[in-house]
């Protein structure tokens, strides 16, 4: 499989060097397991979970197929697991794509073994090729227009009433506030973000489509045969056919 498929085709900003970098041989270049990397106890499946950082682990896969925004925050959180917030999500892209990039996995799994180079690249396929299949993950995003700006609501919790309260709330700041279709480029999305996970105004052209934020509106990533996309623009209300969610597990 080709990382990134065939950006050339309205995808991801078609980057000779870029694509022969990710899809270079890299058998038997796998490093050993560092040794100060220390495992996640009590935790089921730890094959399907990855040390995201010293406080959190993010699914492999994704779950709750065809739900709203906010019936994944419940589902999710149900079992004591989160929806990844944007910079959760740009330091999960980080990781995966440095791992690709350096020929080598420096990645781990939460019993501390190595996540192999394949499985790399299919995340990353999975969240950004262009192909057949409309794919989508929702973010714990959800813009909110104030008097003093536009704001950013971020790790949303369930409360006994069953609605959702952000414990994080900035106006945002630095942020490319009007639409590019395409677009903007992925790799210096990934690599420099603003302090939100979102790209700068300055960020440079390419065909990663984006939406920007919108009050009442949510955040999310998606993929088809027509391109790839960061979308501020989604309805909360709505499910998509295709959306679902990757879990985030956070030490207490």
């Amino acid at each position: 499989m080709n990382i990134i498929g065939n950006q050339y085709r309205k995808g991801i900003g078609y980057d000779p060097k870029l694509i022969e970098r990710l899809n270079k041989e890299t058998k038997g270049k796998e490093p050993e397991a560092d040794a100060d990397v220390t495992p996640v106890a009590g935790i089921e499946n730890i094959g399907k979970w990855i040390i995201l950082n010293e406080q959190s682990l993010i699914s492999t896969d994704k779950y709750y197929h065809n739900h709203n925004w906010h019936d994944m925050h419940r589902l999710l959180q149900s079992g004591n697991q989160f929806m990844p917030t944007l910079l959760e999500s740009n330091q999960f892209d980080k990781l995966v794509y440095n791992g690709i990039n350096e020929k080598h996995s420096k990645v781990h799994y939460a019993d501390e073994t190595l996540v192999p180079l394949d499985e790399l690249k299919k995340i990353f396929n999975g969240r950004y090729e262009v192909r057949s299949s409309w794919r989508g993950e929702y973010l714990d995003a959800r813009f909110e227009q104030r008097e003093d700006g536009l704001y950013i609501l971020s790790n949303n919790i369930i409360q006994l009433d069953g609605s959702l309260k952000p414990q994080n709330e900035e106006i945002l700041e630095d942020t490319l506030m009007e639409n590019r279709i395409p677009g903007i480029n992925l790799e210096e999305w990934i690599r420099n973000p603003n302090k939100h996970g979102l790209p700068k105004p300055d960020i440079s052209s390419g065909s990663l489509y984006y939406w920007c934020p919108t009050d009442e509106r949510v955040a999310g990533l998606c993929a088809d045969t027509d391109g790839a996309n960061l979308d501020c623009y989604r309805n909360p209300s709505n499910s998509y056919v295709g959306f679902e969610a990757r879990k985030i597990w956070r030490r207490r």
